[in-house]
């Protein structure tokens, strides 16, 4: 999810924005902005708008007689128009096909999957093989499961397999979603388990060879629920996120490829590791953190709605053994937060184990508001000293 959702993916829609959304597309006059995403053009046009601004900028070199200046500009016009062309022509109108890369599942632990997942902004025309549908069904059937082990809450959360061009960005040419649907009430643990439930299959389906991007507020509502049909009750149903799946393209539009450069740059682990208390970071060289790092890398990375990382991991020790891990998300998020929060719940779990240390997630009934403007929502508890 990419925020990784919207640079990666892990973004989450909110039921006020897609309401919002909902109301701006009924609006007399179209949101521009709005449309260039939905459309896919504003994936395209900055390499034709850049071509455009460094020919003006010759323009005056040109006039004043200094050519080799002008052409120094216009031949990197050139070459962005050129880029926005290839990009045009093999990716949005596919009018002809290159080669691309056979799916390559990840070979090693749940660490390596962890480390090795990145979002997918750009997807193969290849539809999703007989086999990885199956993985995919039996991925999402067993970690929505009403007796799933890792369960934060249970019978929360659907995730529905839609096979249409959703209205989405900036992931480009997906075909495949995965619509996360949780009840209507905005139920906040439900949300938290959706989190938790769709990392786990998103994980499983990476250590397959199959890309993902979570995608949240980066998804028309109208095009989600239009695509789920009867599926979609809204008296019922809510529309949490959604999660494109397919094979990763080695072809990407020019400005998703310097987007995603640009936001894939994480807090450091002192800004996000607390120690006992919020804002104190932990001592992570030492004792007993020092041997959890990986642990703690792996939640660094967890997808969050535009790369904002508004999960906290406050620790607890006890004689150099770590003894309750608290997950904490920032305050007044009703989804983005506790969604983020879920996905971190899963990437702990999964790292914990791969480090010989397993434990319980305790979901608290209610919020508890910490210091730093933070609200504590889940706690992790280890079998075992850590």
């Amino acid at each position: 999810m990419s925020s990784e959702l919207v640079t990666t993916a892990l973004a989450t829609g909110a039921k006020a924005g897609a309401a919002g959304a909902d109301r701006k597309s009924h609006t007399p006059l179209p949101n521009i902005k709005e449309w260039l995403q939905f459309s896919g053009w504003l994936q395209y046009l900055p390499s034709f708008v850049i071509a455009g601004i460094l020919t003006l900028i010759g323009l005056p070199f040109h006039f004043i007689a200094l050519m080799p200046i002008a052409w120094v500009f216009y031949a990197l016009a050139i070459l962005f128009a050129a880029r926005g062309l290839f990009d045009l022509a093999v990716i949005k109108f596919r009018l002809f096909s290159l080669p691309e890369p056979a799916p390559v599942p990840i070979a090693g632990d749940a660490l390596d999957v962890i480390r090795a997942r990145r979002s997918c902004r750009s997807f193969q025309a290849h539809p999703l093989s007989k086999d990885h549908r199956a993985l995919v069904d039996a991925c999402v059937a067993h970690h929505t499961a009403l007796d799933c082990a890792e369960a934060l809450t249970q019978g929360e959360v659907r995730a529905v397999y839609v096979a249409a061009p959703l209205r989405v960005w900036p992931s480009v040419n997906a075909r495949e979603f995965l619509v996360v649907l949780g009840p209507a009430d905005d139920d906040r643990a439900a949300v938290i388990e959706a989190g938790r439930a769709m990392q786990s299959v998103v994980l499983d389906l990476t250590a397959a060879g199959i890309a993902t991007c979570w995608i949240g507020p980066g998804a028309d509502q109208r095009s989600v629920e239009d695509a789920l049909g009867d599926r979609f009750d809204p008296t019922r149903d809510q529309v949490l996120c959604v999660i494109a799946i397919g094979y990763a393209s080695r072809y990407w539009p020019l400005m998703t490829r310097v987007m995603k450069r640009a936001m894939a740059k994480r807090k450091p682990l002192n800004d996000l590791i607390y120690d006992e208390v919020p804002g104190l970071p932990a001592p992570l060289t030492k004792k007993p953190y020092k041997h959890l790092k990986p642990a703690f890398k792996a939640v660094q990375k967890a997808p969050s709605s535009y790369n904002g990382q508004t999960t906290r991991l406050i620790l607890s020790r006890e004689d150099d053994r770590l003894r309750i891990a608290r997950f904490a998300t920032e305050e007044g998020s009703r989804y983005s937060g506790p969604m983020a929060l879920g996905i971190w719940t899963a990437n702990w779990s999964r790292a914990m184990h791969a480090l010989g240390h397993d434990g319980r997630f305790v979901l608290k009934k209610n919020p508890q508001p910490m210091a730093l403007g933070l609200v504590r929502d889940v706690d992790w508890l280890p079998n075992k000293p850590a």
